[in-house]
């Protein structure tokens, strides 16, 4: 894994922390992180080299709203999420591009398995 993303997973993944987000690494830069390298898929559908972090939150209010506070930590402006009147995070997905990455803030995945239960079993890498 290139010297970059690691510096920008670990970022990521700090912040994620510092505001008590409960989530799992998922997707390509999981495998990757396991030794099974491969490129990620953009929107489009079409192979990318810009890698893709995939990150699997609980959907709960309060993790919703933690999930905020490391956007905006990140650098994202979350003022239209802020001003939302009904807020779902059942329904809540987040894509932001960055430099060296983009990130995909996931509510759920499509897996035969709910957040808490998948949260068990993680392993930390």
């Amino acid at each position: 894994m290139e010297e970059n993303l690691k510096s920008s997973l670990l970022a990521v993944c700090e912040t994620l922390q510092k505001h008590n987000v409960q989530y799992m690494l998922v997707g390509g830069t999981a495998v990757a992180l396991n030794g099974y390298y491969r490129l990620s898929i953009n929107t489009s559908g079409v192979l990318t080299e810009k890698p893709d972090l995939d990150i699997w939150y609980n959907p709960t209010y309060e993790n919703y709203f933690n999930i905020l506070k490391v956007i905006r930590d990140l650098g994202k402006d979350i003022t239209e999420y802020l001003d939302e009147q009904n807020p779902n995070p059942k329904e809540s997905f987040f894509r932001f591009d960055f430099e060296d990455f983009s990130v995909d803030i996931l509510p759920e995945i499509k897996a035969p398995i709910k957040f808490a239960k998948a949260n068990k079993n993680k392993q930390t890498v």
